[in-house]
């Protein structure tokens, strides 16, 4: 039965209805293959009812409200992102800007100067221009309080208006004015936008000779070919063991990470699959490059690692590629279609579900559990992943389905105290570092902190109202040590170097590591299982 449009009372209700029409019908279709290809719409006369039921309400209201002047936003904010809420927690709709800002993710581009702003104290603060860009050669500095944008007053407006008043068309200028820690007039600052190209592979580097370490922040549409230029380096510097570091990383696109599980198994393996209410069963197999990658690796995952990092862990583990290290995955394994909507809107919507090569579902249930209990769970200290449902990898190693994906070898999070928790919301670290290369001028090679300096940094938490007891203090200190020196590196270099910074002294990633035997013997083991298992059968 095809969709039918009745005349409301005035244009815009039809513009609304129209657009509720059309979603309504989108999420009651059969889906093609391609999402975004436009296509006959159909929907069931269930859903035309329900439709035709909205469309009365919208009317109603439109001529008979005392006050019908918010019915746009009331829809476009209350009644569609509700009707996507209800089918599960990550289909959602997005307004004109926050979908522009979701297609750059995805590029990974976008036109602005090139740094990370942050709300502190109420007002905006640059975390850090990122390395290359505009913000960057202009001089922007970590710490630098934006005051005015283009003789704009910044107080008073939420981040994202002051992210709207510094981004704006390539070409063309932007006015900073920024108080600078040790300064005691604004430094107004003239940058020029441009295209801002952000990697998802910001580190490869090696952590020790001979291992290499590999992070991948998200997958977009640059990650393969950033992860092979970054793997070929490594390999010229005689890799023989690799740290595959995807913590944080909420996902992206499923063949970027297709691409990255399928570089390290064997050709025609099986990486992910995927199958839903109105889709067909679709498969994914791995095309490696013509590079031997034959040693050790470990896989670092943690509680906010989803979506695509579950699906390059999950391949690597039920093949035996690889020891998964750290703590269990979020499980949003659900497959994803954005698509374009009318007035520049668009929407994110399930379409269905990923299963890894052992046939494990990847996504951690929904089911009565509030959005808020969703998305905390999996960061709980209580939680529990789903092993009610076992399946076996390449040599025969129980792993479950359902939440996630469990970690071969989990690794309990750095203990971080008040103390360290009360330097970090009030910027001490960063402030510290200013302080320090105010003195020093310029880093000089291989700085370090020593004691004198991690005693510095005490009094000068205490002189921000942050103290401690002498043991806590002893306690802190490594990390302490860590944090002061990535943000020494970030200031004085740049945010990569202080990233590498915080990995090369991470006990996380020290930890992973010291499992690459352990990794090693586990591909060892898994090989004549494999072969076993790919005997022919042959009747006696």
């Amino acid at each position: 039965m095809g969709l039918r449009i009745p005349s409301p009372s005035s244009g815009r209700a039809i513009a609304i209805v129209a657009l509720v029409v059309m979603l309504g019908a989108l999420v009651g279709s059969h889906f093609s293959d391609s999402l975004s290809r436009a296509g006959r719409v159909v929907a069931s006369e269930a859903i035309s009812s329900e439709i035709a039921q909205f469309e009365a309400v919208v009317s109603a209201i439109e001529t008979s409200s005392a006050d019908a002047s918010n019915l746009e936003s009331a829809v476009m904010k209350g009644a569609i992102p509700q009707m996507l809420a209800n089918l599960d927690p990550h289909s959602q709709f997005f307004e004109p800007t926050p979908f522009v800002r979701l297609r750059e993710e995805q590029a990974g581009t976008y036109a602005g100067i090139g740094m990370q702003i942050a709300m502190f104290e109420g007002s905006p603060i640059v975390e850090h221009p990122f390395p290359g860009t505009p913000a960057f050669q202009a001089g922007v500095r970590p710490g630098d309080a934006i005051r005015t944008v283009d003789g704009q007053k910044t107080r008073g407006r939420t981040l994202d208006e002051v992210v709207d008043l510094v981004r704006g068309l390539r070409g063309t200028a932007v006015r900073l004015g920024l108080q600078r820690d040790g300064q005691r007039d604004l430094v107004e600052v003239d940058v020029i936008r441009d295209t801002i190209p952000r990697p998802t592979v910001p580190l490869a580097f090696m952590v020790k000779p001979g291992i290499g370490f590999i992070q991948i922040s998200s997958f977009g549409e640059t990650t393969a070919d950033e992860f092979d230029e970054a793997v070929k380096k490594l390999n010229q510097a005689g890799l023989e063991g690799l740290v595959l570091d995807l913590r944080d990383n909420h996902g992206g696109l499923l063949t970027a990470g297709v691409h990255v599980a399928g570089q390290f198994l064997e050709e025609g393996a099986l990486v992910v699959s995927h199958r839903g209410r109105a889709s067909r069963e679709r498969r994914y197999y791995a095309d490696p490059s013509a590079d031997n990658r034959a040693y050790p690796m470990t896989v670092l995952v943690d509680c906010r690692s989803a979506s695509a990092a579950e699906i390059v862990a999950g391949a690597l583990q039920d093949h035996d590629r690889a020891l998964v290290v750290g703590a269990n995955t979020f499980g949003k394994g659900l497959v994803q279609s954005v698509l374009q909507l009318p007035q520049s809107a668009g929407m994110v919507l399930t379409t269905a579900r990923y299963y890894t090569p052992s046939g494990r579902l990847i996504q951690r249930h929904y089911d009565d559990v509030t959005l808020g209990e969703y998305y905390a769970n999996p960061c709980s200290e209580t939680f529990l992943p789903d092993q009610s449902e076992a399946h076996l990898t390449d040599a025969g190693r129980v792993v479950y389905s359902g939440s996630g994906i469990t970690p071969d070898a989990p690794i309990d999070p750095e203990l971080v105290g008040y103390f360290e928790r009360d330097l970090m919301d009030v910027r001490a670290f960063e402030r510290f570092a200013n302080l320090l290369l105010r003195e020093v001028g310029k880093l000089p090679p291989h700085w370090d902190l020593d004691a004198n300096a991690l005693g510095r940094l005490r009094n000068f938490a205490a002189h921000l109202a942050v103290s401690t007891t002498d043991a806590d203090f002893q306690r802190a200190k490594p990390f302490l040590r860590r944090k002061t020196k990535q943000a020494v590196y970030t200031a004085a270099v740049h945010v990569d170097e202080g990233a590498k910074a915080d990995a090369e002294l991470d006990p996380v990633v020290l930890r992973a590591v010291a499992l690459l035997p352990k990794a090693a013997q586990l591909r060892q083991s898994a090989r004549p299982a494999v072969a076993q298992a790919r005997l022919p059968l042959r009747n006696d």
